[in-house]
């Protein structure tokens, strides 16, 4: 009768549903699985870290801090650890190191006269990145540094790739590029992208970030990719 064919109408499609959540838990957990240490030796055997060398560590892994490192004396000038005998010139290096999307909490520090400012927050999460990158800018002196970090629109493209199934991810991405790079490229849309965002998601290119640099006066130095991010290196000129 029509009762039992509504509950295997019903049916069919509460199974086939719950099968296909399944198969995609498991692709999906395949796909991002990544390969454990085979013993204790993997972990880094180097001198023990302290202060803000030990937050970016934490925070972000070993390979960040040593692109850091290679730019900026992250603690006291009085650490004699011996990474850091390596490095003379950056012995007296004030470092300011933040991880804020919030240029207020910038404008309202009371150092100036810094040489390096590293914000370890993406661009992509920065909603007022040109004031944010002017008010480091202030407190730098005129070669100081600014070090960060932000994604790129193709390391988003791959990273949605490696999340989703070919299928969800055409919808992934029309619905991304939808709300966090169409939305924000025009004022009379930016009020909808900020309700839905926050403004902490947006698409960035790298000729969109070079544009945004050469605004608020700096120079990329150098650039690294590492994981998943293009860490950056850029001069107040």
């Amino acid at each position: 009768d029509i009762h039992w064919s509504r509950l295997v109408v019903f049916g069919t499609f509460l199974t086939v549903t719950a099968a296909e959540l399944v198969i995609y838990a498991v692709y999906y957990f395949v796909r991002t699985a990544r390969p454990m240490p085979d013993d204790d030796t993997a972990v880094s055997t180097g001198p023990e870290l302290t202060g803000n060398e030990k937050l970016i560590n934490d925070e972000r892994g070993g390979t960040v801090l040593a692109f850091i490192r290679s730019h900026v004396q992250l603690n006291h000038a009085q650490d004699s650890s011996p990474h850091n005998s390596n490095t003379p010139e950056l012995q007296h290096s004030k470092c300011l190191v933040l991880d804020t999307d919030n240029s207020f909490n910038i404008s309202a520090h009371p150092q100036t006269g810094l040489a390096a400012v590293v914000n370890i927050r993406p661009l992509n999460s920065i909603p007022g990145v040109q004031d944010l990158l002017s008010a480091c800018a202030s407190r730098l002196t005129p070669e100081g540094l600014y070090l960060g970090c932000y994604e790129t629109q193709k390391q988003r493209v791959a990273r949605l790739m490696r999340t989703w199934t070919p299928l969800f991810f055409l919808f992934a991405y029309f619905f991304d590029m939808l709300v966090n790079r169409w939305l924000p490229g025009y004022e009379t849309n930016n009020w909808l992208y900020l309700c839905l965002t926050g403004g902490r998601s947006r698409i960035l290119s790298q000729s969109a970030v070079q544009r945004l640099f050469d605004k608020t006066g700096y120079a990329v130095v150098e650039e690294r990719e590492i994981d998943g991010l293009l860490y950056f290196a850029a001069k107040k000129g």
